[in-house]
Order: C-alpha cells, then structure tokens, then sequence
C-alpha cells in the first residue's frame, strides 16, 4: 500500500482528552484512536508514500507507521480499491472464490436473508451539532431524570380517577395506531440521544431500521464505556424508559380532557409508551433492561459468560476449553449463582418463545386445512 487514503465514509467524534471516535457509517462499528493514531490517518489523502507520512510523522519509525496503516486497513478506516492487481492475481482469485463456492453460498444467503429483515439505514449524524450546553439540552434532562415518575403517577392516578382506562379503550384504527406507534419509539430513542450527550457520551448515528416488517428508529451511541461514574451509564440505559413513562403519563392526562379519536389516540399512546417500558425491561433480551442489569452487576458480557458457564456445567469435558475452565476457577460462588439463574432463565426463555412460535404456526396450518 504505497499510498494510502481514508476512508471517506467515517464520522469522526473528538473528546476532551485527545481521544477521537471514529464511527464507519458502512459498518456500523465504532473505534477509539489516541492523538498520534489520528494524526497518521488523517494525513492519508492518497498522494503520500509512505516516507512523506513518515516525515509528518517523525514521532513513528517508518515501521511502526506500516504496521498502524495496516491495521487501519484491517478494520476498514482506509479505502480497498484493488486496482493494482495483476492479471495473475485475479485468475488465481477467481480460482479460489470458484473452489469456496459451494461452501459460502448457503451462507452468503443466510447473510443476505438476514439483512432483509434487519435492514439499518442512518439518516443524521448529529453528533456535532449537539450541544449539550444549550438551555434546551439542560431543561430536557432536568426532565427526564427527575420529571418522568412524577408526571406518569399523576397521569395514571388521574386516569383512574375519571376512569377513562377502562371505559374509553377500543381498538385503534390505521391513523391512530401508526402515528402513536412511531411517536413512542421516537421519544424512546430522543430520550437516550439527550442523556447520552449530557452526560458526555456521544451520538454517532441517528436512522431507521426494520426489524423483521416493523419500522423502527435507532440511535448508535458511542463512548459509554468510557464514562467513569455508573450512574450516568445506567441513566442512559434507562432514559428511553423513564421518557416513555412520561410520555405515557401526559398521555393518561389528556385522555381526562378529550372525547372521541382524540381520547382515543391519547390512550393508545400512553399504551404503546407502557408497551415499550415493558418490553425494554426484559431483562433476558440485549435491551435496554439487560444493559441496566449488566451495569448493577459489573458483567459486560453477562449473557455470553452465563451461557458459557451453562454449557461447561452440562457438557463437561466436551466444553472443557481453556478459557472456560480459567473463569471457572476465578470465579466466585456469588458469580456462580448469577451465571446459573440468568444462564437458566435465558434458555428457558429462548425456549418458551421458539415453542410458542410453532405452536401458533401449526394452530395456523391446522386452520386452513
């Protein structure tokens, strides 16, 4: 790689301490470079060899630089145009990618499938023009963090107390149900956007993506690890909840106070935003409550170490590798008890949904036959 060139594709996140996140909009992956890391990448424009980098570069050897810019490569910050290859070097791929064919196929097609019913597509990358110094910024944490449990309890007392819950609920039509839907998960995603950039994470990517037919808003946040205080980092977990409860609470208190398609939407509304609430909190999928739990009980990988430990316990010596028989050894009985409990729940629960799934499908086939 003579002349090396960056990849125009990255959205670039500085911190206050020299530190740079890189975000690679094509796959979705974040990377943190120090000040002298980036320094090299950001000089790689296409036209330099590699001794005019290393001359801008003094504080390299010309070695270390080689090595740096392949490892930029490696994880996609550089543009891969294989122009410069010979006519020998592509017989002998294409040589190659007609042996392995048959061997990917089926999971290039797997691959492609998947993506069908997971498609991500970013929209904003607002992270620079966020600042969370503004008064807005400041008003609108004040009250998610402080606000959102006040404001549903009042909205649900009051709703109980002109019982609009239980007279007023009826299924909703297309134009009540699509707008109420989207505005909830867009809160939802506002909500983690706003406490993460307060509290000094930031916002790489902001889109839509589809979850098997159902349209949904994302937001890639980038940093937490490197907030040091635990509280912040469970607040942004957990600001997409404590904004739906408000939301739902608003919604109870306009449904006191309308009649018709109005008290309708209102309801349905605060419906979808205690939906949402519900559905984050399980805690056995990787949401919003799985990522609360990972934070109280210090384990990043709760569910891959639980899982891991479940299979060493029931296989033996089939998973007797040496990664897990060292955390075996290194961990204490309290840890223990966790894997086994979440390990367990996680795999009943997989279980349950799976036989549910073709419980409804043969109910489904039986129907038609």
């Amino acid at each position: 790689m003579q002349s090396p060139c960056i990849n125009q594709n990255l959205e670039l996140m500085p911190k206050d301490d020299g530190r740079i996140f890189i975000f690679n909009k094509s796959t979705k992956k974040t990377y943190s470079l120090g000040r002298n890391e980036y320094k090299v990448l950001s000089i790689l424009d296409g036209n330099k060899t590699m001794e005019e980098i290393h001359k801008k570069c003094n504080n390299y050897s010309l070695y270390d630089i080689e090595k740096l810019i392949n490892e930029f490569s490696k994880i996609g910050l550089l543009k891969t145009e294989d122009t410069n290859q010979s006519p020998t070097d592509i017989i002998e791929k294409k040589v190659v990618d007609i042996k392995d064919y048959q061997k990917k196929r089926f999971s290039i097609m797997d691959k492609k499938i998947f993506k069908i019913f997971s498609l991500k597509k970013g929209i904003l990358h607002p992270d620079n023009s966020l600042d969370k110094d503004k008064m807005i910024f400041r008003i609108l944490y004040f009250s998610i963090i402080y606000l959102s449990l006040p404001i549903f309890l009042i909205g649900l007392l009051t709703s109980i107390g002109t019982s609009s819950l239980s007279n007023s609920l009826t299924a909703p039509s297309w134009y009540i149900f699509i707008p109420a839907f989207l505005i909830s998960i867009f809160f939802h995603e506002f909500a983690h956007i706003i406490v993460a950039k307060n509290n000094g994470a930031h916002i790489a990517e902001v889109g839509i993506r589809l979850i098997l037919i159902v349209p949904c808003i994302y937001s890639s946040i980038v940093g937490i690890s490197y907030i040091e205080s635990k509280i912040k980092r469970i607040l942004i977990s957990a600001a997409g909840i404590l904004l739906n409860l408000q939301v739902a609470g608003f919604g109870f208190i306009l449904t006191a106070f309308t009649e018709g398609n109005a008290n309708n939407f209102f309801l349905w509304l605060s419906m979808f935003n205690l939906m949402l609430v519900m559905f984050n909190l399980i805690f056995l999928l990787k949401f919003d409550g799985y990522y609360i739990l990972t934070e109280l009980l210090n384990d990043k990988k709760l569910k891959e170490n639980s899982l891991s430990f479940i299979s060493y316990i029931v296989f033996g010596k089939l998973f007797r590798k040496a990664s897990i028989t060292n955390m075996r050894i290194k961990l204490s009985l309290k840890k223990k008890i966790i894997y086994v409990l979440y390990g367990t729940l996680n795999i009943a629960f997989v279980g349950c949904i799976f036989v549910t799934f073709i419980t409804n499908i043969i109910r489904f086939l039986s129907s038609k036959i």
